[in-house]
């Protein structure tokens, strides 16, 4: 009866201070609260029996055979270095004492510490050379592309120049608004005519005044051949 009033009491108490929250207009955030010990088991889980999780019979010998021969080769390994280095822990024991040790590793440490000293700077050199070498090739051909980049400015320009050369030549024969009427009267004056003839051999008879020269010409050459 007390553990009912209890859990009584602390659903009010939420159910109060959730209800403040709401007035409040703040924000929570809902988190649900873990079952205590103490609580019964749930009814749906009266009589249940968990079962064991189920192990593949070829994994489990495979792992087992593997873990076997590990262990098997760890110990052998043990074993023979205890037999071929019996007296290791006394040797190191009667090398000397724990000072001269130490000056010898701090004297090998300098040592060693010189040397490598000594062949950074000659990496370093090795390396600033093939640095200098690089940077020339790189000059050399950020040259090349200015100088072939200039040339084929100077072409273009050069080509533009021909172009407006030619359009200022062929503008004089532009009709304008100046030279309309001269061009009209031109015209008018200038008859050509288009027409032609074709014999029976199958060669173009082109009149005096025929507007058609490049026929003309074609036919004064094929006359040339001929003869």
């Amino acid at each position: 009866m007390e553990r009912i009033q209890g859990s009584l009491k602390r659903l009010f108490d939420i159910k109060a201070a959730y209800e403040a929250v709401n007035r409040s207009a703040v924000l929570v955030q809902q988190v649900r609260w873990r079952k205590m010990r103490t609580n019964p088991i749930n009814k749906s889980k009266i009589g249940r029996v968990k079962e064991r999780t189920p192990i593949d019979p070829w994994e489990y010998k495979f792992l087992k055979t593997s873990f076997d021969h590990h262990r098997t080769t760890m110990k052998s390994l043990r074993l023979l270095f205890l037999e071929d280095f019996p007296n290791l822990k006394l040797r190191k024991k009667q090398v000397g004492s724990a000072n001269t040790t130490d000056i010898a590793v701090d004297d090998e440490h300098k040592r060693l510490m010189l040397w490598n000293e000594e062949e950074n700077k000659k990496t370093k050199a090795l390396r600033d050379a093939r640095f200098a070498e690089e940077d020339k090739v790189k000059e050399e051909i950020i040259l090349n592309e200015m100088m072939m980049a200039e040339e084929e400015h100077s072409k273009t320009i050069s080509e533009l120049e021909k172009i407006v050369k030619m359009e200022k030549e062929a503008s004089k024969n532009f009709i304008t608004l100046e030279n309309m009427t001269e061009r009209i009267e031109e015209a008018i004056d200038s008859k050509k005519n288009y027409n032609f003839l074709i014999n029976k051999t199958g060669k173009i008879v082109l009149p005096e005044d025929t507007a058609w020269t490049e026929l003309r010409e074609q036919n004064k050459e094929r006359g040339q051949e001929l003869s």
